[in-house]
């Protein structure tokens, strides 16, 4: 008896790059969050004069600080990290998902 197997490749949808998305701005948040609670607790910064520090208003940074993190795109979360001394990298890899199907 034969057994033949088919291999199907499945490319990322849609919903699998948002889903990528809202993980990496979450993660950055977290580390930009750690390191502006540092530059204003540790070092004395007052909120008013980090947000003129890093180019963005005062009520900008609180929403920052309050975890909207939906309110910040992707590329102003790397900005604002750049801003604060936050080394940022991103590997970027092929992950495929393979299915077998076994035909009898």
């Amino acid at each position: 008896m034969k057994h033949n197997k088919e291999t199907t490749v499945t490319r990322p949808t849609k919903a699998d790059s948002r889903q990528l998305s809202q993980r990496l701005k979450r993660q950055l948040h977290s580390n930009v969050k750690e390191r502006l609670e540092h530059l204003l607790w540790q070092r004395g910064y007052k909120r008013k004069q980090l947000a003129g520090a890093l180019g963005m208003t005062a009520p900008r940074l609180s929403s920052l600080m309050q975890d909207h993190v939906d309110l910040f795109s992707l590329d102003t979360l790397i900005d604002i990290a750049h801003r604060c001394d936050v080394i940022v990298r991103l590997n970027v890899t092929r992950k495929y998902t393979t299915k077998r199907h076994r035909t009898r």
